[in-house]
């Protein structure tokens, strides 16, 4: 599992605009940002994807691939309070 900066101002600036942006390539564009600004890598899912509750899919057996999503869970976890 990759270590994950914290979450910084510049983390939750890029997630609020993703968030409210309607513009596909301009979200893309803002969900590679927040990926660079929380330090991760093109296999992890964005925290812009999934929701902080969300199981792995059934799909997801490698133990590996679990420990991915449940990071950028808490990932998402922790932006949703940041913004609040």
């Amino acid at each position: 599992m990759t270590e994950h900066k914290a979450i910084t101002a510049e983390a939750i600036n890029l997630f609020r605009r993703a968030l409210m942006t309607r513009s596909r390539v301009g979200r893309r564009k803002l969900q590679l940002a927040l990926q660079r600004e929380l330090n991760l890598q093109a296999w992890h899912p964005s925290p812009l994807d999934l929701s902080a509750n969300q199981p792995p899919p059934e799909w997801m057996t490698q133990a590996s691939h679990v420990a991915d999503w449940k990071m950028v869970a808490d990932l998402r976890r922790r932006l949703d309070e940041a913004t609040r």
